[in-house]
């Protein structure tokens, strides 16, 4: 009957491990189609890095920061006014300035460094660290973009999200929301939110 018992209790913490790695997979597919449906709609931030091409003209071409400003320098051109504009609408404003100064100009701009819309995931987690949001993600995937947990990970989370009036914690069960319940836990992250996996 122990043999019996210990198997069973094994098979349990196996459940949780597959259900994770369930999750991490599903995660992963739809930020990948994210990243791909979001091309030329992300609405750049500061810190934002983006990578300006020219063709032909390869002593042009560089990565950018915007600054906390809102602007990037770029040569010829000057200043580029780049937070709260999409990518498609920056190099639409530099292809015609750049027209003035270069025959034929060719523009191409492209998100390198997403730096503006970040979460952070802490603890007892795969994977911890920073990850950029291309989209609106909720506890339960970013959790999955760490790795899930590991296996002695407490079900009792935190989020924590800093505001002008200060920090809010609000707690999340993962028991609960993986088995459907109290769904309303599973919230949409802000930039800037700290998970805390204990």
């Amino acid at each position: 009957m122990s043999g019996v018992k210990e198997r069973c209790v094994w098979g349990g913490g196996n459940m949780r491990i597959i259900s994770t790695v369930v999750i991490s997979l599903f995660a992963v597919l739809f930020m990948t189609a994210a990243v791909q449906a979001a091309d030329g709609e992300y609405i750049l931030g500061p810190g934002d890095v983006v990578e300006v091409m020219v063709w032909k003209e390869e002593n042009l071409t560089r990565d950018v920061l915007i600054r906390p400003d809102g602007m990037f320098s770029f040569p010829l051109i000057g200043e580029v006014q780049a937070v709260g504009r999409t990518i498609a609408e920056v190099q639409a404003e530099m292809q015609e300035r750049m027209e003035e100064y270069v025959l034929e100009a060719r523009i191409a701009v492209m998100l390198k460094e997403m730096n503006s819309r970040s979460i952070f995931i802490v603890g007892k987690v795969v994977k911890p660290g920073g990850f950029p949001m291309y989209r609106n993600i909720r506890v339960m995937e970013a959790i999955a973009l760490a790795g899930g947990l590991t296996p002695y990970a407490d079900d009792d989370i935190l989020v924590v999200r800093e505001s002008q009036s200060g920090q809010t914690v609000m707690p999340f069960d993962y028991s609960d929301v993986a088995s459907g319940k109290n769904l309303e836990q599973n919230i949409v992250l802000s930039p800037g939110d700290t998970i805390i996996v204990r």
